[in-house]
């Protein structure tokens, strides 16, 4: 589907003022080595083909247990759904 054309990547860099000149430099050139790095990742991640899905129906329901929730699952009851948030009743197939 559609994707953004836009990206960003921060890293806050906090030195306290008493800091030596010495030290900040030492902060700053491995905060840059460590943006650079992550850049990288992130490049490559959003480069990468995707020819297939991370997951397919089909893999989602064979490796997905479920259950029917029973009166004596009382703590399943006090659950929600984490897609409709509403909890799970007597019956009901999670």
């Amino acid at each position: 589907a559609g994707r953004s054309s836009v990206y960003t990547l921060e890293y806050d860099v906090l030195c306290p003022t008493e800091m030596p000149h010495s030290y900040g430099a030492v902060l700053l050139s491995q905060t840059l080595k460590m943006w650079y790095s992550s850049m990288v990742a992130c490049v490559m991640h959003i480069v990468e083909p995707r020819d297939m899905p991370f997951a397919t129906h089909e893999m989602i329901t064979t490796n997905t247990l479920a259950v029917v929730v029973r009166e004596q699952d009382v703590g399943l009851q006090r659950e929600a759904c984490p897609i409709c948030l509403e909890t799970f009743r007597v019956g009901e197939r999670v």
